[in-house]
Formats: structure tokens, sequence, C-alpha cells
């Protein structure tokens, strides 16, 4: 099981260049990584900000290399399409990568 903190030590330069290279910047991990409730089938939850002129397309290139990178499942939400109902939890949740 990965924590936080071993997600900064082993994986943050190469979590943080392809955002980068997908026009993400803000890198933030939110949900059960970030409370401390992960277990072994768990996800990892990203949330990034979209640089300007960027689309949703970047998002999915930006996913695809995450799981490619880290062979497991994770998501990635940009801040602006968080869904009402759970944008404050998600927000008060995220941690900087």
């Amino acid at each position: 099981m990965t924590t936080l903190d071993q997600l900064r030590v082993e994986k943050r330069d190469a979590i943080l260049r392809l955002a980068t290279l997908h026009g993400c910047r803000n890198v933030r991990v939110f949900g059960s990584l970030a409370t401390g409730k992960k277990g072994q089938a768990s996800d990892v939850d990203f949330l990034v900000d979209l640089d300007e002129g960027r689309n949703l397309f970047e998002l999915g290139g930006l996913l695809a290399d995450l799981k490619d990178e880290w062979q497991r499942d994770v998501d990635v939400v940009e801040t602006r399409c968080i869904h009402p109902y759970i944008r404050q939890r998600v927000l008060r949740e995220a941690l900087v990568l």
C-alpha cells in the first residue's frame, strides 16, 4: 500500500512532469490517500488545474499516462469540473503533491 509520503518521494517528479506535459498544474491528491484511509484496492485521486487554452482531452492523456507510469487505477479531476455535491469535501481534503 502506498502512502502519500511514499508517493511524494517515489513518484512526485514523474507525476509533475506528466502533468506539465498535458498542461496541468497545481497537482493535489484527494480521497482515501489524502485522508489516510486507503485500502489495497483504492485508486489514487488527483485534482489538477488545467492551463488556459488546454481542453479536457489533456486530462484523458494525463490519466492514461499516469496509469501507464504507475500500473494502478487513478482518477484525474479538473478543479472547475468537481461535481457541486462533493466540491467542498474534495477541496478540503486536497493536499499538494
